[in-house]
């Protein structure tokens, strides 16, 4: 198999010849057919794209829904935004009216197609969308949304009432869900508060308040909901209203942008029988929360060095949704005293209705809260199956991939990879690794990057509709060479 690297390398120098007067993009076609010679068939090259000069940076990202790339090219006076589909076509080609990179992006739509930047300078500083829309100041973009709720060192204060604030954007419109600012909205009891989305206009800036009906009562009280999609048409919500050490319960909630509840549904994920509880794993943000030691708090010495990480509820299960198929996911590990430890996860459709279960043992595993925050689990549902991956960063090694019938939820594939093994592979994701998995040629082509890895380096590798997506970019981030790999 020919190296991708000296490739690339050879017709770099050619370009930059003076009798050669072709874009490097425009060789990529001649790329494909070279390396298709010495390669599997299903690896197609499907772009390279360059900065417009040395002196600007370019840099890429992925979206959320559809799996798209974006690329912005980080300029002193005007940045420019481009958004791909997975054929590598330009389906929006933006220049800002600023400059920003893309740390300065604050929100971005699940497509990708809008997105919020912030100036921290000058006359214009303040929050802008793609367009050139302003939107207010860091003070007024959330309207009279309360952005803080009543949590101290990650846990919620005892008897306190309060609704978690989200903020997210589509096409369209900006959104911060909460309750409204000011004393006299905390004064009544908790079934006259009340739960608002402003709704904030992307191209004029005007906001509007929609009153937020919830899908049963004190859905939001308390408890923790985190979003799961926002389209242009509506957004779903998902709550985790019942929450112990052998099941959860979560409501999924679908929203339109004047506040209206669309539908709402239950889904379930019990422990598995025989086992005592849920294990411990980091699954989400809200997995573990800080605990500050109490003799350095009555000392008044506290500090993040004397602080310990507590498990939450949100340790131990944890869902997914599949925007392609408008499906969720709950996983969860299961501890048994007598037995060794599994994983279980369940799929639900769009209207509550469980498809199917499936419980699997791990070998020599113990998921008890010891070490717990270095455990993860990994889910992805890709056209052609649904992955799984159970693995550490410390301790314990654990490594275990399965591929999932989508249809079924029966095993097509599992395998226990050795951490020597995985370096050698030279995966660095779980998605990688489950297309490593999946595709013997997918694996192969891996394997021989390893030698070129020093010059070129790995930004992205995620599933799209077409394949296994891997985007490599040079040392000095001039250029992005975009592989697919067809399933």
């Amino acid at each position: 198999m020919l190296e991708i690297s000296n490739i690339i390398s050879h017709f770099r120098e050619s370009v930059k010849s003076k009798h050669m007067k072709i874009r490097f993009d425009k060789v990529c076609i001649l790329l494909l057919y070279i390396i298709s010679l010495g390669s599997a068939r299903s690896q197609e090259i499907l772009k390279t794209i360059t900065s417009s000069t040395q002196k600007t940076a370019l840099v890429e990202g992925i979206t959320k829904a559809p799996s798209q790339i974006y690329t912005i090219e980080e300029d002193k006076k005007q940045s420019a935004y481009t958004l791909y589909d997975t054929s590598m076509k330009k389906i929006v080609e933006v220049t800002a009216k600023h400059s920003f990179s893309k740390e300065e992006i604050k929100h971005k739509s699940f497509d990708g197609s809008n997105i919020i930047y912030e100036i921290t300078k000058g006359d214009d500083k303040g929050y802008w969308s793609l367009g050139g829309g302003y939107l207010g100041t860091k003070e007024t973009l959330d309207g009279d949304i309360k952005t803080t709720s009543s949590y101290y060192n990650g846990v919620l204060k005892k008897n306190s009432v309060d609704v978690t604030p989200l903020f997210f954007m589509n096409e369209d419109y900006y959104v911060a869900f909460g309750r409204k600012k000011g004393d006299e909205n905390y004064k009544k009891t908790w079934e006259e508060f009340e739960i608002f989305i402003y709704r904030k206009s992307l191209k004029t800036g005007e906001g509007s308040y929609h009153k937020i009906k919830a899908p049963e009562d004190n859905a939001f009280r308390n408890k923790s909901h985190k979003l799961a999609y926002a389209g242009k048409d509506f957004f779903i919500l998902v709550i985790n209203k019942n929450r112990d050490g052998g099941k959860h319960i979560y409501v999924a909630a679908y929203y339109d942008y004047e506040g209206n509840l669309l539908k709402s549904f239950d889904m379930t994920i019990k422990k598995a029988p025989g086992s005592q509880s849920f294990g411990y794993f980091t699954l989400s943000s809200g997995s573990f929360h800080q605990i500050l030691r109490m003799d350095q708090i009555w000392q008044r010495q506290a500090t993040n060095y004397n602080a310990y990480q507590q498990p939450t509820q949100d340790a131990r299960a944890a869902w997914y949704y599949d925007y392609n198929e408008d499906a969720f996911y709950l996983y969860a590990s299961a501890v048994n005293k007598k037995a060794d430890d599994g994983v279980l996860i369940s799929k639900y459709t769009n209207e509550g209705e469980k498809l199917w279960e499936h419980y699997e043992i791990v070998e020599d595993s113990k998921f008890t809260i010891g070490k717990s925050i270095n455990r993860f689990m990994a889910v992805v549902a890709t056209p052609q199956f649904t992955g799984f991956r159970v693995y550490s960063i410390k301790g314990k090694h654990y490594n275990h991939f399965y591929l999932f019938d989508k249809e079924t939820g029966a095993i097509l594939k599992k395998e226990y990879v050795k951490e020597k093994e995985y370096k050698k592979a030279n995966y660095f994701n779980s998605y990688s690794g489950m297309m490593g998995i999946y595709s013997d040629s997918f694996a192969s082509y891996m394997k021989t990057f390893e030698k070129s890895k020093q010059k070129n380096h790995f930004d992205y590798g995620y599933f799209t509709d077409r394949g296994f997506m891997l985007g490599i970019s040079s040392k000095k981030k001039s250029e992005i060479l975009f592989l697919n790999f067809e399933y």
